[in-house]
């Protein structure tokens, strides 16, 4: 593993475990759709600062909504088969 995919995966762990943490004294549906809120809102703005204008983020609109679903449903399918084939393990059932 690189530098920058080990700083990934110490990043996703840091903000699992402020999720976990948090759902400990809060409902973890509403944990979850603030964290779908602020990596949408993270997102849009990465991709407004990534822009050299208005403009162009404007016309580009429709490919980065296109790019940022795509990559949220491959991770989403993912995790959800992950969870499947360890159902057991992770939620002691």
């Amino acid at each position: 593993m690189n530098d920058t995919e080990q700083q990934f995966w110490d990043l996703v762990e840091t903000l699992i475990n402020d999720a976990n943490d948090r759902s400990a004294t809060q409902d973890a549906a509403l944990v979850s759709d603030a964290m779908l809120y602020a990596a949408a809102r993270f997102g849009a703005y990465v991709a407004a600062a990534s822009s050299t204008e208005r403009k162009a983020f404007k016309d580009e609109l429709g490919d980065i909504k296109a790019l940022l679903m795509e990559q949220f449903e491959t991770m989403l399918d993912a995790n959800l088969a992950d969870y499947l084939e360890n159902y057991k393990t992770y939620l002691s059932r």
